[in-house]
């Protein structure tokens, strides 16, 4: 399909004129070069890892070789030390990412829920600006029969019977849409779910990180994450061999990503790459290898890394959230006039482009909560209200509903306890947590509200979704 461009310069091509998409990128580039201005980059790539940790990969500090292309790429990228998501659950946490809402405002709360039909995404404003564009996912949760999003795309890929697809397969397809689709500009979008439990990598890539020593062994792994010992039956539960098998899951997606960005134009081209949640390990031993249900940093702290040709690599420390990648690309591409005005959030492109110093006051998470794992802390947590937090520098408070009606929170100095390792719970009326269970409160009341008319997933996708560890 061969669309007319649209550029800060505000080109249109009349009808029936041969004036071609070609010819407008070269004149921008020539008006760009005149005028000591450089051209907005083009086109715009976006790329989830679903269930990815930050600190699992080489540029974020890890000492495993588990991404090298990755690394490669946050040489030349601004790199967000502490992205954090709005909901450790697919669904929910990509809507965030494509809309630039919380939860509360776009009312997804659990995987197999379809976005609202009135709500815009960034493929849908991209396409009415006339970008090609096209989605292409790998797991079961952004298929188009539980997410919706086909119709936010001209061109949606969720070809797979399973719960999940190959990584190499949807790259596969990717590279070939980009190498025969008529796209300038376009916006691709690509999903990968090869991170995400059960850990499946190639046996080569099991064996090159299978480490020598073993253990700590945990007393409880999640039924969709298990592996059985062939010698004696049993399930195994050795931690180390699991965080292997992650491990090279990482490296598995990483060669993927590297086939992806060879055939990218990264000079004309907006590439940011996110993760959507990340994964507990061995980090709890009431809960390891699990994610969606707790608001652990391990679960809410996400890859954030951007590169576009206008900026300078560099680190961001202040927090970001996932509601705010969707104003600030559309300002990188000069399409700042079409930020919706009901999004919260925050538009960075102007303090990526000068340097400054920047990051949110404060930044917003919540999930849904489940018996089986927070019985094993000794709280009885309710199901049909939403755990959430709030962080303030290295500042964090996390509460969670009890089946008596009240809550218990805790709060962690995550410069001095980054494990959240302490156990000690506040009530609402102590006055340690008064200025963070204030802040967090104003952004509950919208949140609860909307929780209230949360939808149930149909029957026909729920036993596909638990089967991946999602609950109900």
């Amino acid at each position: 399909m061969s669309r007319s461009a649209s550029f800060s310069l505000s080109f249109k091509r009349p009808a029936g004129s041969p004036f071609r998409v070609g010819s407008l990128i070269a004149l921008a580039v020539l008006l760009g070069v005149l005028t000591g201005c450089s051209p907005r980059p083009t086109n715009l790539v976006v790329i989830s890892l679903d269930t990815l940790r930050a600190d699992h990969l080489g540029f974020y500090g890890y000492d495993r070789p588990t991404s090298p292309a990755l690394d490669g790429l946050a040489q030349s990228s601004v790199v967000f030390d502490n992205a954090l998501s709005p909901m450790p659950t697919t669904g929910p946490s990509h809507f965030s990412l494509l809309t630039g809402l919380y939860p509360h405002s776009h009312g997804v709360y659990r995987n197999g829920q379809k976005l609202p039909d009135h709500l815009g995404t960034l493929g849908s404003i991209l396409s009415s600006r006339a970008y090609e564009t096209a989605g292409f996912v790998s797991g079961l949760p952004l298929t188009d029969d539980l997410s919706g999003l086909a119709r936010h795309f001209d061109h949606f890929d969720d070809d797979f019977d399973q719960r999940r697809r190959d990584g190499a397969i949807t790259v596969d397809r990717a590279i070939s849409w980009l190498q025969s689709s008529e796209q300038s500009p376009y916006f691709l979008f690509v999903h990968l779910f090869d991170a995400h439990g059960p850990y499946e990598p190639p046996p080569e890539l099991v064996a090159e990180f299978e480490s020598e020593t073993r253990g700590p062994w945990v007393s409880w792994v999640p039924r969709y994450q298990r592996f059985i010992d062939p010698e004696n039956g049993g399930i195994i539960t050795d931690s180390r061999y699991y965080i292997d098998r992650y491990d090279a899951a990482i490296r598995y997606l990483d060669q993927q990503l590297a086939r992806l960005f060879a055939e990218i134009d990264l000079e004309n081209t907006v590439v940011l790459v996110v993760s959507d949640h990340g994964e507990t390990l061995d980090d709890r031993p009431e809960a390891p290898f699990d994610h969606g249900s707790r608001l652990f940093e391990e679960q809410i702290r996400i890859v954030g890394m951007l590169r576009a040709p206008d900026l300078e690599p560099r680190r961001v420390a202040g927090l970001v959230g996932m509601v705010d990648f969707m104003p600030t690309l559309l300002e990188l591409l000069g399409h700042g006039d079409a930020i919706p005005e009901a999004g919260e959030g925050r538009n960075w492109a102007d303090d990526l482009r000068t340097g400054e110093d920047f990051g949110k006051r404060a930044e917003f998470s919540t999930c849904t909560v489940a018996n089986y794992i927070s019985e094993r802390s000794g709280i009885r947590v309710d199901e049909s209200r939403l755990g959430s937090a709030v962080r303030m520098g290295d500042t964090k408070l996390t509460t969670y509903p009890t089946a008596n009606g009240s809550e218990v929170a805790f709060l962690h100095d995550l410069s001095t306890d980054p494990g959240e390792a302490s156990d000690q719970r506040y009530g609402p009326q102590s006055p340690e947590i008064a200025t963070y269970l204030e802040l967090l409160n104003r952004w509950n009341r919208q949140r609860l509200e909307a929780f209230q008319g949360d939808e149930q997933v149909p029957d026909e996708f729920r036993r596909k979704l638990e089967s991946l560890g999602y609950i109900f």
